[in-house]
């Protein structure tokens, strides 16, 4: 199972992620799905680091992880 993760500046160093990297994480059940999600990430300016991987990252120091499936994803990221 492929997951799209990606740096989102816009949700960093504030909230739960106050003085860390939100990572981005889109789990999908196919790599159609996965590259759908990178395509569109690659539209938004809040979103770098975009990859394609195997594994669901890992919460570390100075790292949140936000984590959606590709079913509950909707606009911009389906459009």
């Amino acid at each position: 199972m492929p997951y799209v993760r990606m740096n989102d500046s816009f949700f960093s160093g504030w909230g739960d992620a106050k003085g860390k990297t939100n990572v981005y994480v889109v789990e999908c059940d196919d790599d159609e799905q996965a590259e759908q999600i990178k395509e569109a990430a690659e539209q938004r300016p809040e979103m770098s680091d975009i990859q394609i991987v195997d594994d669901m990252p890992e919460e570390h120091s100075g790292v949140i992880i936000t984590h959606r499936h590709y079913d509950e994803l909707s606009g911009p990221w389906k459009a």
